[in-house]
């Protein structure tokens, strides 16, 4: 009887070790290794004119640890030292993608790149730089430079030349699933977030997202803000993916689709809401749900297709020349290239910056200063801010007949006689108790109908109810809005006979 029991716990085990302990050839943390960078450097490289502002005691930095009660917790450099070490993680981040002294620029990026963040939680800090620091610590305590690096052609080249590369070089495949875990929690977390959001579920929080260029201009999603009943069917589909995605993303059909369904969603993410970093993020991350027989499979069809097609020869040709050259540099070589490379990109970033003179002390007028403010400006800022007007307070104004948990599904300019019309405001937030009138009135203008609903402070939006019956000829007609006795916006449709 005890060794029934014992054996699902054993087997249990047995499937835990095989998870995260088996060993592959690390193609996709090689990748991973590769494109990881080249997305951070974006934001990184957009930075470097702001270095000494954002990051030094010259400038006016941010850390983190202030708003937790300890001010002194890490040293903020000055101007010098702020750019010598930027330049030095871009430096590591560029030797990260060659594979040269992998895991060493690895612990230096990392290092580095979270410092930097932490030391600008203001602007640099976001969620994509909290999610790029644990990865690129997960690199760096991975075999990502075993393969398709610098490291691995020394290696290749002190032994039997390049002909040594295809003996399979193994590694543990534990980081690579711990990086597909931190997806997966970062979903349930977003899921959790937006649980807790009233706003998401009514497509309120990305109509008001789509409309802006908070980040980047989305003329799509301006577009598709018009079809709000389609954002709350997005949003109920989001949160389930986000729920069931760190369940079935391992294997089979389950893989594809939240693979599928996250590529989509990351894309539509850059399209209608004007996000690049993180889409491009996850897309690179999602290399971790792939292993070394997909990467397998992936070069031998890339190989077929080259055979081919002529414009996809690269895929099946290696240049020569890379065969024959073994480079023959021993270690203590390497490492003085490598330490010189570094100081010279370190040295050429500091002279650089103190050629720019960012604060104009070596100019011969003296440094910037700020100019006073306009006495009229100023006394316009100072002043009392006169009432919101009426018409800032309405987002829109829309008229139907179905809806769709509390948003309006359709659009309507014509209706039949014996329909019930929904006449819909929404209000921006915040306001405060309002009282919405809506009337209705004929083609010369005069009231027929007068009806309206209160609007509480805690809800967006609200909703009129008028019955078209047969007291109404056919003809045109319009719903007019009014907000404290103003007249703010009206809708005109036509009323076609009954059917």
């Amino acid at each position: 009887m005890s060794t029934t029991a014992l054996a699902p716990r054993s087997g249990l085990r047995s499937s835990i070790r095989e998870f995260f302990f088996a060993e592959e050839v690390p193609y996709t943390l090689a990748l991973l290794r590769i494109t990881l960078p080249m997305v951070l450097l974006v934001p990184v490289l957009q930075r470097w004119p702001y270095i000494r502002e954002l990051y030094s005691t010259d400038g006016s930095p941010s850390p983190l640890w202030i708003n937790f009660g300890s001010p002194n917790l890490l040293p903020i450099p000055s101007a010098t030292i702020a750019v010598a070490l930027y330049a030095f993680m871009i430096f590591g981040f560029v030797t990260t993608m060659l594979g040269w002294f992998t895991r060493a620029s690895l612990i230096a990026v990392t290092i580095l790149y979270t410092y930097f963040t932490l030391l600008d939680s203001m602007t640099t800090m976001t969620k994509y730089t909290v999610i790029a620091s644990h990865v690129l610590m997960l690199l760096a305590f991975s075999g990502c430079g075993a393969v398709w690096s610098f490291d691995a052609w020394m290696r290749a080249s002190k032994t039997s030349g390049w002909s040594a590369l295809p003996q399979r070089p193994l590694a543990p495949v534990w980081p690579r699933r711990l990086i597909a875990i931190l997806l997966g929690v970062v979903y349930l977390g977003s899921a959790a977030t937006k649980m807790h959001t009233p706003g998401y579920f009514s497509g309120d929080q990305l109509a008001y997202w789509m409309l802006t260029n908070m980040n980047l201009a989305n003329p799509l999603g301006e577009r598709l803000s018009l079809y709000p009943a389609s954002l709350v069917v997005s949003a109920y589909v989001v949160i389930l993916w986000e729920i069931s995605f760190l369940l079935v993303c391992w294997r089979g059909w389950g893989r594809t689709l939240s693979i599928g369904l996250g590529y989509l969603f990351h894309i539509m993410t850059g399209l209608l809401l004007g996000l690049f970093i993180f889409p491009l993020l996850y897309a690179v991350l999602y290399l971790s749900l792939f292993g070394e027989r997909d990467i397998q499979i992936l070069g031998k069809k890339l190989r077929y297709w080259g055979r081919r097609h002529s414009w996809l020869a690269w895929t099946a040709w290696t240049p020569r020349w890379i065969t024959r050259f073994r480079p023959q540099w021993p270690l203590g070589q390497s490492l003085a290239v490598y330490s010189g490379a570094a100081a010279v990109a370190m040295l050429v970033n500091m002279e650089v910056e103190y050629r720019r003179d960012v604060y104009g002390e070596r100019r011969p007028e003296g440094r910037y200063a700020l100019a006073p403010i306009d006495p009229q400006i100023l006394s316009q800022r100072l002043h009392e801010a006169p009432g919101l007007d009426p018409a800032d307070k309405m987002f829109a104004f829309d008229i139907g007949t179905e809806l769709l948990g509390e948003v309006l599904m359709d659009r309507r300019k014509e209706y039949r006689q014996g329909e019930q019309a929904v006449i819909q405001c929404s209000l921006q937030p915040a306001h405060e108790d309002l009282f919405v009138e809506v009337t209705l009135r004929d083609a010369t203008n005069r009231i027929l109908k007068r009806n309206g609903v209160v609007v509480p402070r805690e809800s967006l939006r609200g909703n009129v109810y008028y019955s078209l019956d047969g007291s109404l000829e056919p003809g045109d007609y319009a719903f007019v809005l009014r907000i404290d006795g103003k007249e703010i916006a009206r809708k005109s449709f036509q009323l076609n006979p009954e059917a």
